[in-house]
């Protein structure tokens, strides 16, 4: 349950207020890793772009390499992309 208490932190970090861009495409479709790279900070942190991005990465479906991933990779990104 560590992957919900991250995209909850993410969540509440992102705000809840005023929405997020939808997601150009089909957004019933999970995402790539490269695919959520291209999005947007006010998309890219959403708890629903987290479901899609773990339902479409193999690799990240195993909680660890998930915790991983989240330590890593958006923790980083999150601090430099919503600072601008």
């Amino acid at each position: 349950m560590l992957y919900v208490a991250i995209l909850t932190l993410g969540f509440s970090l992102t705000g809840c207020g005023g929405g997020s861009a939808p997601l150009k495409g089909t957004w019933e479709e999970p995402l790539t890793l490269a695919q959520w790279k291209k999005l947007p900070p006010e998309t890219k942190f959403t708890v629903e772009t987290f479901e899609k991005l773990k339902a479409g990465e193999p690799s990240l479906q195993d909680e660890k390499a998930w915790s991983k991933f989240a330590r890593e990779t958006v923790n980083p990104a999150r601090k430099k992309e919503l600072q601008k």
